[in-house]
């Protein structure tokens, strides 16, 4: 009994402080890093679709509040912007914006976001706010309730090809389970 509450309240130290000096730091690296490959994969962009490459969305974050939730455009401007995974099976893509999306390279801007304290590196992907709706009450508060990840159990999991509100299990069993270990894993 003593082992299961000293876990818990470590648990809350690392919400309370680990993960945000995690994210900062860790995010922060991971951003310089990355900001050379962002630029690349913009200018092909810009050049495939004609477009600015930067495609911002609005999403919903930490309890309720929405942002600018940045991606490489994958898609032609024509596209609409609101569109869940089955509408996009449709929608025929150039190589280029089908290989960005395959590899997920067109999330890598979310990393910007990551010390900026808009998104955390691991925790629930934000959603859009046209499909908010979609989820159960509770469920959508479970989510709100921690800052909004680049990745998480959900994208690493065999659910992935469906749509996050189809799996919430995952989402759910991250939000009650914050650790280090389970970010790390």
């Amino acid at each position: 009994r003593t082992r299961e509450i000293r876990y818990v309240m470590m648990g809350d130290v690392y919400r309370r402080l680990g993960k945000p000096a995690f994210d900062v730091l860790v995010g922060s690296a991971l951003a310089l890093v990355a900001l050379p490959v962002i630029v690349l994969l913009a200018l092909v962009s810009a050049f495939v679709f004609r477009a600015w490459p930067i495609f911002v969305q609005r999403r919903i974050g930490l309890r309720g509040q929405t942002f600018g939730f940045l991606k490489i455009r994958s898609m032609p401007v024509t596209v609409p912007d609101a569109l869940d995974k089955h509408d996009l099976r449709n929608i025929s893509l150039p190589a280029w914006g089908r290989f960005i999306r395959r590899t997920h390279l067109d999330e890598t801007p979310q990393l910007l976001l990551v010390p900026l304290r808009r998104m955390s590196i691991v925790g629930p992907r934000p959603e859009m706010l046209e499909f908010a709706d979609r989820y159960p009450d509770d469920f959508l508060e479970a989510r709100l309730s921690v800052r909004p990840g680049c990745t998480g159990l959900w994208q690493v999991s065999c659910a992935l090809g469906g749509m996050i509100y189809e799996a919430p299990e995952y989402d759910l069993a991250y939000v009650a389970n914050v650790t280090w270990r389970l970010d790390l894993w």
